[in-house]
């Protein structure tokens, strides 16, 4: 079994030993040059159950959709749709050159589908690829001089066997799987300079994958307390299909084994997660029928699991928390729900505490996300602030702005009915400290309570239950937060990004370059580029460099009228780097 949180490339620990790494760039003969660029919240009692790590901790985004030379690389974990690349596990050329094949990993697990490859920054969609041959046909630029064959990451998988046929090193051994990958071949012909790879290899080769495959209790007749109705099980995955539900999601992520934290599919309540996974799945009017809540995107194996869970939730601005007899993890999407219990005086053991308002400081009227958009080449977006007005005013007229990060989301709309959610709730300013008797014994982290007091002259108040511990002198202590219906409304229009809001700015007199690509190496990084067109119009390459993500803050390093060069670097070091071109009389 091939690890299941790292991909190592050539290790004899995996089906693909000895397999070509990437080494120097291959070059044929006729000179063609082939080469590859150097290129929510989740409860107290839950967390603790989630390791901390599984191995490297990556708790930041990690690139999704580069094409990579590394020996070790995390397993991506893709759910729904998303571009993804990744770590070259092979490249070799044939027929005196003129054929240069390319093995690239796209997820550690069985995917659903590739339905587009990415070069660059042409889309070739699957329908034109010859299903038998590979061949790429039609009006792509690339028919003719391009295959391309795709394996989805099963179990029982099996070597391709057009690598095999053609490598000696290539055996029925290097099956990869558990690993969904792509092979690709490029020719060159003699009008081969009449095409895109006239400038050699693409720099980045991704694939428009849909992710993994997901049990849903709604498609499982043997859930009989939800009614459920299909061939669903959840001890068979064979049985599983795809879906984007975030709720789905995040369970498929708790009981993953091998990628994620193995949680018992008996500690999941799927009675309950059906419903929130009904509320992700219905439809906005005002958003032209949309799903309410989706989750596209990709973790990785070696994230911390606490973080990839927090990820997932916050594709539906949800919660997890532990609950019932016996306890079962329970996922919720964000959405009000009936209160399960009234409290009133009796339940109280002592005195209640009140903070009407949050401090100032804390305070938030303004919410803008960072999500990627599926329109605009699965780049990082910032969506359109979501703001109320009347929130604006008691704060004396200041925006008081909070970013947040959605990587599981993939269009604007989405990210901004999130963010109102988030400006909504942060409305929802009365905290209550309730030291109660063992009648609360039984409520948990998330529940929804209604409390009656008449010294506070509060009749079935709403609160959700933010803290739960037992009383220094017995009892238990709630830690109460006022919500309502209107709290996890959604919002009545949307602020459309349309192509007049763009600036479009006509070309510079001095060309730029294009195509920065870095590798990380023994002693530094080894950064490489696709020069200018029309050399008449340029000097000189500038490389700039920065410890920190500033353009401002950076300094040239290095002026060269080469495609590339190398930056020396010491072990724990970060730099940023930027490349201008210049013309003879300085101008950039």
């Amino acid at each position: 079994m091939a690890d299941p949180v790292s991909i190592i490339v050539g290790a004899a620990k995996l089906v693909w030993t000895g397999a070509k790494l990437l080494g120097s760039a291959l070059t044929g003969a006729h000179g063609l040059g082939w080469q590859l660029a150097a290129l929510g919240t989740v409860d107290a009692a839950v967390s603790k159950f989630l390791p901390k790590t599984t191995g490297g901790g990556l708790d930041r985004a990690a690139p999704r959709d580069v094409t990579m030379r590394s020996a070790v690389e995390p397993r991506k974990i893709v759910y729904g749709r998303a571009l993804v690349s990744g770590p070259v596990w092979y490249m070799n050329t044939a027929d005196a050159g003129r054929n240069l094949w390319i093995g690239i990993c796209l997820a550690g697990h069985e995917i659903d589908d590739v339905e587009s490859i990415f070069f660059d920054s042409r889309q070739v969609y699957w329908a034109d690829i010859d299903a038998s041959t590979g061949a790429v046909t039609g009006s792509s630029a690339f028919a003719g001089h391009t295959w391309i064959w795709k394996h989805l990451g099963t179990d029982t998988q099996t070597v391709d066997t057009n690598l095999s046929d053609t490598f000696s090193d290539i055996g029925a051994t290097h099956k990869l799987q558990g690993v969904a990958h792509i092979v690709i071949k490029f020719r060159w012909t003699d009008d081969a300079a009449n095409t895109p790879l006239q400038a050699g290899v693409p720099r980045r080769i991704a694939a428009l994958i849909k992710g993994k495959k997901i049990y849903d209790p709604r498609l499982d007749s043997t859930q009989t307390s939800i009614s459920g109705s299909g061939s669903h099980r959840v001890d068979d995955s064979s049985t599983w299909t795809w879906s984007e539900n975030p709720a789905l999601a995040a369970a498929d992520y708790l009981i993953d084994s091998r990628l994620g934290p193995g949680f018992a599919t008996s500690e999941i309540d799927y009675a309950a997660l059906a419903a929130d996974a009904d509320y992700c799945d219905a439809t906005i009017s005002e958003d032209d029928d949309a799903k309410r809540f989706t989750a596209n995107g990709v973790l990785f194996a070696n994230g911390r699991p606490r973080q990839n869970v927090k990820r997932l939730l916050s594709a539906m601005n949800g919660r997890m928390t532990m609950s019932g007899t016996p306890k079962k993890v329970r996922i919720e999407a964000g959405r009000y729900k009936t209160p399960t219990a009234s409290l009133d005086e009796s339940w109280l053991s002592g005195s209640i505490k009140i903070r009407r308002a949050s401090p100032r400081t804390e305070r938030i009227n303004t919410v803008r996300a960072v999500y990627i958009d599926k329109t605009d080449g699965y780049e990082s977006q910032e969506s359109f602030a979501r703001t109320v007005a009347a929130y604006v005013t008691r704060d004396g007229d200041e925006e008081m702005l909070r970013e947040i990060n959605l990587p599981l989301t993939d269009n604007e709309t989405m990210a901004q009915r999130i963010s109102h959610r988030h400006v909504l709730a942060a409305n929802q300013m009365l905290t209550v400290d309730m030291p109660c008797n063992y009648k609360a014994l039984n409520l948990a982290i998330h529940d929804f309570v209604q409390v009656t007091n008449s010294e506070l002259s509060w009749t079935n108040k709403v609160f959700v239950v933010q803290g739960w511990s037992l009383g220094g002198s017995g009892g238990i202590n709630l830690v109460l937060q006022e919500t309502e219906s209107t709290a996890f409304a959604d919002p009545s229009s949307y602020t459309a990004r349309v192509a007049g809001s763009i600036i479009t700015y006509a070309q510079p007199d001095t060309p730029p370059p294009s195509g920065l690509a870095a590798t990380a190496e023994v002693g530094g990084i080894a950064l490489a580029w696709n020069l200018p067109a029309a050399p008449d119009t340029w000097d000189m390459i500038e490389v700039h460099q920065s410890s920190t993500n500033d353009r401002s803050a950076a300094a040239k390093i290095a002026t060269s009228k080469a495609d590339e060069y190398f930056a020396e670097l010491r072990k724990g070091e970060t730099r940023y780097f930027w490349i201008r071109s210049i013309n003879a009389g300085g101008t950039a």
